[in-house]
């Protein structure tokens, strides 16, 4: 029996919309302009990473070969910024297992194990007292980053299950990415979340499966 998904979609887009902004807001994500200086969004935290001593973030480390890295960890650089506040959005490309520690630059990683993102901004190196060589950096970082605060649009508005079993994958029309989470309040179907992108975490679709 065809099955016709108009209840659940509107559920869905209440539950994962977020609600948009007139100003720019370094804790939303809002900030879009590079050379902008911002505050600091709320909940930096600032940590002096030194190469291969133990500090991490979560795991996330900086090598001695000057490069951020860490099991089940992807980054992306976003070039110069003024601060943290201004690493605005979540890059759908770039994404790498290690990726070079610049001062001045900014980032947006993703942890695997807490499925997470989170921003990064370089403020300097850190250099050794007696070799005066690069032994770490100072950084700030803010988690969980969120992007930019954007409402999900649909580009279907229904959905129609030709036989049990059957699976549908509804494709946000959304340009960048919006961290959400998803429910489902009908006992005859699932959800989850789902992606078109090259890395899997990138969501942007939902899978329902009757």
């Amino acid at each position: 029996m065809k099955k016709l998904l108009w209840p659940f979609l509107w559920s869905f887009a209440l539950i994962a919309s977020g609600c948009s902004g007139d100003s720019p807001d370094p804790d939303g994500g809002d900030v879009v302009k590079p050379d902008q200086e911002v505050p600091d969004p709320t909940g930096t935290v600032l940590l002096s990473m030194r190469n291969d001593d133990g500090t991490s973030l979560d795991g996330l480390y900086i090598g001695n070969d000057d490069n951020f890295h860490g099991n089940g960890w992807k980054i992306a650089s976003m070039g110069k910024v003024r601060g943290l506040g201004n690493v605005a959005s979540i890059p759908t490309s770039g994404w790498a297992d290690r990726v070079a520690v610049v001062p001045g630059n900014g980032y947006v990683a993703h942890n695997y194990w807490s499925d997470e993102f989170v921003r990064i901004w370089v403020s300097d190196y850190i250099s050794g007292a007696t070799t005066g060589g690069v032994i770490g950096a100072e950084v700030k970082y803010q988690k969980p980053f969120r992007g930019l605060d954007e409402a999900i649009s649909l580009k279907q508005d229904k959905v129609v299950f030709p036989v049990e079993g059957a699976t549908q994958e509804l494709v946000f029309d959304n340009s960048s990415i919006v961290p959400f989470k998803v429910t489902s309040s009908a006992g005859w179907c699932r959800v989850e979340k789902g992606s078109t992108r090259n890395e899997s975490f990138l969501y942007d679709a939902v899978v329902v499966v009757r």
